[in-house]
């Protein structure tokens, strides 16, 4: 469980580690938060460090204020949903468990962060990594290291990297390094932002 909680809050929440390096970045992290909601397909890759086997899964995501939704849809259906109070399974059946997050600190540190990316509220976000970041053509990429101990022994680091124009940037690849160098790479495509999530979009944040 708490492996799972700190997983989403690294793969959401990564322009909050950027907001506080510089005003370059903060600039740059504004492009990011231009669109209130992202939708879009991934490819998520996990290599184990022992075996050299990776797993490959596919499916879609979500992102949004009132918080985030991985879908996987190949090899099986599994969906995560991790909303202000709650994260939310559904399985390949279809049933829903949904667990209150409410006396979990690795939870509230997540709920407290949901939709900040969007709002661009940099104050909820600015001590939870160091980056190394870098940005040059048209591409940016940043690598996160975690300063919480709880953080740290579970992930070693996070690289995330994508595109950049003159007024707007999306996110294209995010790969966590677990602390036994197990890797799990997410890789983002056919992005869209609509203005408004469809009627079976936000039935996901439906918490019944």
């Amino acid at each position: 469980m708490k492996k799972i909680l700190i997983a989403a809050i690294c793969s959401l929440f990564v322009c909050g580690a950027l907001f506080a390096q510089s005003a370059s970045v903060e600039e740059f992290c504004k492009k990011l938060s231009v669109h209130e909601n992202m939708v879009g397909n991934f490819v998520q890759e996990k290599t184990i460090a022992k075996t050299n086997r990776s797993l490959k899964s596919t499916g879609r995501f979500i992102f949004c204020p009132e918080g985030f939704v991985w879908e996987t849809q190949k090899p099986f259906k599994v969906s995560m949903i991790v909303t202000k109070k709650s994260l939310i399974q559904i399985g390949a059946d279809g049933k829903k468990k949904i667990m209150d997050g409410s006396s979990n600190p690795t939870f509230t540190s997540i709920s407290s962060k949901v939709g900040a990316l969007f709002s661009g509220d940099a104050a909820v976000l600015t001590n939870d990594f160091t980056v190394d970041y870098k940005s040059a053509n048209g591409k940016w990429e940043a690598v996160l290291t975690p300063k919480s101990k709880s953080v740290a022994g579970v992930m070693k680091s996070i690289l995330i990297s994508g595109s950049e124009s003159a007024n707007e940037a999306t996110i294209e690849k995010i790969v966590m390094t677990e602390s036994n160098n197990n890797t799990t790479g997410y890789y983002l495509s056919e992005q869209r932002y609509p203005k408004e999530l469809s009627a079976n979009e936000k039935a996901y944040f439906a918490e019944k």
